[in-house]
Formats: structure tokens, sequence, C-alpha cells
């Protein structure tokens, strides 16, 4: 920032505050409770002295209005008390005077509530071609790719066209800006991101806030700040993390230089306290120091990790004014959100990504979750290999049957009648039975209330379609812990496709069959995989459980079916279930989302020598950990052999979606051929649909999971899966692949064109020619 800019911004900083007021709350704090009752003796015994003071503070705040006329003076609201640390790596460096009553306060803060993660995603707001500034406030990362600051430092390069905006022009030169996540004290290093488009300007009648969209390659350092819910509370502990600049118009140079250290324009921590909140106005107050510069600063709770507030501006012997977290949250909230080009991949092909069929909106905001260190383990002993719709039912009803004391089931779509049943008759054994269910569909509150009253545990999964809290955008899983001895792991739901009623292991039973969707599971047994992922489905039970009042689950939800021409044929080859009792250990590796799929996947395709085999509801080309995973095919296949193969099959266009999705399934096939893969389609001659999510690598090692391939999937959900590290087990999976190649299909025009059926009298009135299929079987997630 050009120094002598800075009279340009609104002020960033504090003045002393009223010195009546603050001798009042000192000598309240002085006091015992036995001496205050001399003065109030309607004081209760056991009332505790941070309440007196935090009461007497709201009295003395709430009795002044709130006054936003003259807030551009610069001062320093306690020149003693409220010292500003330099920042090193991420961490405050807690040096000089004043430190004592903080340092215990953020080193709390550093230990348990993410400081350097929150710290890492604040950053410097940078410009080229704008006259007068090379950089001008503060902003910082409060969802994936957005950056929240002020209007009056978004005001200065960016204008509003109509209902758009656009990055203002001076001369020929467009101003050029970015976000900059350094700048700290002897640092010459940065962390430079492009802001490519403003999604929200405030009027000048509204709260200070602007919303800019940023380039997002290699973002994945930076984690989101969560924003609390409601408003911050009145003597919470807060730190102001922004760019103080250099202020000649502060009331004591010599005072701002002693605080400062000489040195500005470098990433700060402030400590502080909130000292009032105006609810009505959505506007509060705090006493850290700050300076120009700050404008758009983080105010984060020391309390609590949550950002509480957005700095904006203050006032002479009033304090600092932020706008309060509730009223970031209901802006935030009307923001339109946008899918845009990445990584070489045109805004047609990306568009064709954009729209999907959605029970329950998936675009929530989400709690900041904190990610796991994930085990590998070494196994001997039993697995068991199914598929869908061969063996599916046959291996999970063997299992239930055989279940003793527990049922532990962590599921996002559960709407099959007959395993309903299943579970049903363990209760009735005395095994007990747990589900966590992400509800989005009338027909899967029916099965959650049902099995509650049988006595199941049940418990909504902690996604957007809980009325409670959202860590993840679905819970998307499908594990099941037995005994705490089996874990099954796949990609199918409880729903009538994904396990299809089929009693035979992989054979046809008195002549029957039901197709299905293209499915896969591992069963697998050891005492300490149950117990790991145990814990992982317990504790995000445990998230909902701590912030349900009471439980609530989504009230309007839609109808969750829809039917759809049957497939004419069976598949080719039915493969049964299949056991393997291992002596030698097997390395297997859990994967979940969001903790370490986008961590250790990668990697795993890159060590491909010879072949990768996918098979997958659908590849998201277009979005941003799509592309790494696509790098890294491209990886594996330029060091790989010389014939190296790339086969992939994925599913053909939704049949709700008709000429857009068709064309949408297109451009994702001709974007992978493109790439040199050879790409397939599933036929629905056979199958439902493609629902699986299958990775083989060099025909050794197989990942069975229930990750699609979206953003959302790797990065947002819930979701589990396993590598194995085995060739027989492999090669299972490896022979039910070979077949579907098979029987898949090279063009979308050779895909017979399967109709959705809205008249349901057609069902019942020609049996066998029509399938009902649930809506979640399609869902992009």
């Amino acid at each position: 920032m050009k120094r002598q800019a800075v009279n340009r911004f609104q002020a960033e900083s504090l003045r002393l505050t009223k010195t009546t007021k603050e001798g009042i709350l000192k000598s309240i704090e002085k006091s015992s409770i036995q001496e205050l009752k001399k003065i109030a003796p309607n004081l209760d015994d056991n009332i505790e002295m941070t309440s007196i003071v935090d009461k007497a503070e709201l009295f003395l705040n709430q009795s002044e209005p709130l006054d936003l006329n003259d807030v551009n003076t610069e001062a320093i609201i306690l020149k003693f008390g409220r010292p500003v640390f330099f920042i090193e790596n991420n961490t405050p460096l807690l040096t000089g005077n004043d430190i004592e009553k903080f340092q215990q306060l953020i080193n709390n803060a550093t230990a348990n509530l993410r400081l350097t993660e929150k710290i890492k995603s604040v950053g410097r707001v940078e410009t080229e071609n704008l006259p007068g500034y090379d950089w001008l406030g503060t902003a910082w990362l409060f969802d994936e790719n957005l950056l929240i600051t002020n209007r009056h430092v978004a005001s200065e390069f960016v204008a509003k066209i109509g209902t758009g905006y656009k990055f203002k022009r001076f001369g020929n030169n467009i101003v050029d800006s970015r976000i900059d996540f350094l700048c700290e004290f002897n640092n010459q290093n940065s962390s430079e991101f492009s802001i490519l488009e403003c999604l929200y300007l405030a009027s000048s009648q509204e709260h200070d806030i602007a919303i800019f969209k940023i380039k997002s390659d290699s973002l994945s350092g930076h984690i989101p700040i969560n924003i609390l819910g409601g408003n911050p509370q009145i003597r919470e502990d807060i730190a102001v993390i922004g760019y103080p600049a250099y202020d000649s118009r502060t009331s004591s140079i010599q005072d701002m230089q002693r605080i400062y250290e000489g040195v500005y324009d470098v990433k700060r921590l402030a400590p502080g306290k909130i000292t009032n909140v105006y609810q009505n106005e959505g506007i509060a107050l705090h006493d850290a120091t700050t300076l120009g510069g700050n404008s758009g600063s983080l105010v984060l709770s020391l309390e609590t990790g949550k950002a509480v507030a957005l700095h904006f501006a203050g006032k002479e012997s009033k304090g600092n004014y932020c706008v309060a977290s509730s009223t970031l949250k209901r802006v935030i909230d009307r923001i339109p959100r946008k899918i845009y080009p990445v990584n070489g991949f045109s805004s047609d092909v990306v568009s064709a990504f954009e729209s999907f069929d959605e029970m329950v909106g998936r675009n929530c905001r989400l709690e900041q979750y904190t990610k796991i260190q994930v085990p590998s383990f070494k196994i001997s002993g039993r697995f068991v290999t199914y598929a869908s719709p061969d063996s599916t039912y046959y291996a999970t009803q063997k299992f239930f049957e055989q279940a003793e004391e527990s049922i532990l089931i962590g599921i996002y779509d559960f709407s099959a009648e007959h395993m309903v049943a299943c579970i049903k008759d363990a209760i009735d054994r005395g095994v007990t039975v747990s589900l966590m269910l992400d509800i989005d569909s009338s027909k899967e509150l029916e099965v959650y209330k049902k099995l509650q009253k049988y006595g199941v545990e049940c418990i909504p999964a902690p996604s957007c379609a809980s009325e409670n809290i959202h860590y993840f955008s679905s819970s998307h899983e499908k594990v099941i812990v037995i005994d705490n001895q089996w874990t099954l792991i796949q990609s199918g739901n409880y729903s009538d496709n994904s396990i299809p009623y089929n009693k035979g292991n992989g054979e046809i039973i008195e002549g029957s069959f039901k197709n299905g969707n293209r499915d896969m599971g591992v069963a697998i047994e050891s005492k300490p995989l149950a117990k790991f992922f145990t814990q992982i489905l317990r504790a995000d039970m445990q998230l909902e459980r701590s912030a349900a009042g009471e439980e609530k689950i989504q009230s309007l939800l839609s109808t969750s079916e829809f039917l759809i021409e049957a497939p004419a044929k069976r598949p080719s080859i039915l493969f049964p279930s299949e056991e393997f009792n291992h002596t030698h250990r097997v390395q297997v590796q859990p994967i979940l989302s969001p903790d370490n799929y986008m961590s250790e996947i990668p990697n795993f395709i890159r060590t491909a020598k010879k072949s990768i085999k996918i098979e997958q509801q659908y590849i998201r080309v277009g979005q941003v950990e799509i592309s790494k995973l696509l790098q890294a095919i491209n990886e594996a296949k330029e060091n790989g052999d010389e014939n190296f193969s790339v086969q992939i099959i994925v599913a053909p266009p939704n049949p709700r979606g008709g000429a857009k999705d068709a064309e949408k399934t297109q451009k994702e096939v001709d974007v992978l051929r493109g790439m040199g893969f050879e790409v397939l389609l599933l036929s629905n001659k056979h199958f439902v649909h493609c629902h699986n999510k299958l990775l083989i690598v060099d025909d050794e090692a197989v990942l069975i999971s229930s990750q699609n391939w979206s953003d959302s999937a790797v990065v947002k959900n819930r979701e589990a899966g396993i590598i194995i590290y085995d060739k027989e087990i492999t090669k299972y999976y490896g022979k039910i692949f070979d077949a579907d190649w098979t029987m898949s299909e090279e063009s979308i025009e050779e895909i017979i064109p399967t109709k959705e059926v809205i008249n349901i009298e057609a069902y019942s009135s020609n049996a066998g020619k029509y399938i009902i299929v649930d809506a979640c079987d399609f869902q992009e997630v």
C-alpha cells in the first residue's frame, strides 16, 4: 500500500474507550462478591465474577446506540495491553511486552484450534495497474476458492455494471488483482493466487462486505475458515489477523512506532476482546490494535477457533467495528455459486457438469472438520469379495444371519425393504443394531422411522441433509461393522438396485434373477480394522448428537423413485462371492474422504507400470481435484511400459437428463479419449446403472470404495474405501471388469435409449418391462 494513499480508506484502528467505563469495569473486577453485595444486595451468592463483569459491560455498552458516523479516524484504542505479534511460518512470535496474559491463550489455540491453519488462510489483496496502490487490504478464505473482504477495499478496483461486476480499467490497462497468503516479516517468498471474479459487492448502504472467487490451483494447503453461525459474545477472546499499514493520521506516531516496532505491511496477529454486540444491526465491536491495511481482517475467536466477524472500521473513543458472523452467514448464503473453467478445460465442457437433480441441497455451509491420520493395516485371515447384482445380497444376508452381538451401519441410502427384514431378524435375535443414515427422501425417512420402531439406534448423518449440523456435503460412505470383527466396505447402497433381492450366490434360483446396478464390495475379518471404522462411524454420529438439542430431520423431502425400462438381458456372466483365507499378511489401506483420498490415490495411481482399470459412475473432468487424478494417470502412462493401457467404464447418460445429460456424458467421454484413454459406457441392456467406484492398478492392487470421481466426493463428503494389495483378491474384481468391458458400448448412440416412465400404472400393467429406480443411484455427489 502506498503510504500517501492510506487516507482513501476507512479506518481500521482503535481508540482508548471512555475512561469512566474502563474505571467502572476495573473496579468491579477488583471487588469481591461480598463487597459488591453491599451495593447490590440482590446479587445471587452463587453468581460468578465473570458473569457480573459481562452484565456490567453489556449494560454500559447498550446504553449507547450504534453510531457509524465519523468512522474514518485512525487511532490506537489501548496504548498498553494490546500487543501486535509478528507471524513467522504461520505462527505468532510471542515476544515483546504485554504478552503474559495472551501467551497461554494463543498457545492453546495453536495446539487445539488449528490456529496456524487459520493464519495461513489470511492474505493481502494486491494489485497491478491501479494508480496509487500496490496493495489494498486484507482478505481471507471462507470457502473453497472464495475470499471475503470489505466493500471499500474491493471498490477501489471493481465496479458494478448492471447486475454484475467488472474489474476497473485505467488507461489501456485492466486492474490485475491477486491474494498473497504470505507477506510475513523477513520472508521474501509469496503464495499468490489470481482473483478471478467478484461475486458480491455490497452497496454503500449495506454491510461492508465483498466476495471474490480466486484461482484454485494448488490451494489445498489453505483451509477455509469456518464462520460462526450466531453472534460473538461480549468479552470473548479474539485475534485480528491482517496487514496493518503505516498511518500518519494516528494521534500518536510515537505509540504506533513503539507498538509496531516500525514495521508495517506484513501479516500480524493482534489479540483482544469483543466489547459490544449490536445484534439488530449485525455489528460487533472489538478492542484489538489495528491500523489502515487491516480492512477486511479476520476476527477469529481464540475460544472456538471460528471466524466471528469481518473487521471494517474504527472510531474515535469507541473501538473497532466489524461485521458480525451472523450477518456474514446471511450474506454468503445468498451468493449464487458457479462452476469455473479449470486446468485448461473450456467453459463449455465445464458448464456441461453444472446441474444434476438433488433431493436435498448439497451445497450447504460446512463446519470445519479436523482430518485424522489414517493408518494402514496388515491382515491375515478371511476376505470375502462380492458384487452386485450377482452376489451382494447373498453375502450380506449371510453376515447378518451370523451376527451375534452388534451391527453398525453408516450408509448414504437405505430404501430396500428386504434389508429392513434382515435387520428386523437380527433385532429379534437380540443383536444390537445402530444406523447412521443420510436421509434425503421420503422413502428413506419412512425406513428410518420403521427401524427406530424396531429398536435400532438411528442417527441422522452430519451432512447437508441434517437440520442440526453440516460437516460433510454428503455422508456417502457404505460401511458395515459386524460383531466388532468383520468390516464390509462397498460402493452400493441398500437400495433395490444396488443390493437386489437375489437369493443365489451368483446363480439363478428357480429361474429368478433380478437385474440391478453394477456395484462391488469386500468383507474383511480383522478386529483392528473393525475398531478403526467403528471409531470413524461413532465419531461422525457424535458430531450429530452434539449439535442436536433434539432430533431433527429435513421436513420437506421429495419422492426418491422413478421408472425406467428394465434391462432386456442378464449380465453375460454371473460372479458368486468368494472367500480368501490368507495365512500371509495382506496390506490394506483405508481411504477416507475428506481425510486422505487426495493424499493417497494420486500416488497409488502413479505406482502403475502396466495398466489402470477404472469403473466409475462418472468422471467430472472439469473439476479441480479430479484433474489431479487424471494428471496422475497421465504421469503413470508416461513413466510406464510401452504398452501401458488405461481402460475406463462409465455409466451411460442419466435417463432423467434427456439430451442435456447425453451431451454432458459425451463431452466427458470425449475429453477422456482425448487424453489417450480407452473409454466405454456400461451396457444398459444388462445393467440398470453403473454405480461402481473401482480402481485396479497393474492387476495387483484394487481400490473398493464409495467415492465417485467428483470434487465433492473426494474432498467434501464423508466417504470410505480400502486399497487391498493382493493379486488373488484383485484378480476377482479384474475378471468382473473384463466381463463388463465386453458388455459395454463405445458410443452413446449404441446405448438403448432408456426412457423415464412417468405413468406409474405402466409398472403394474406391464410386468417385467419397467423397473423402479431410486434417484440416489443416479444423483451426483
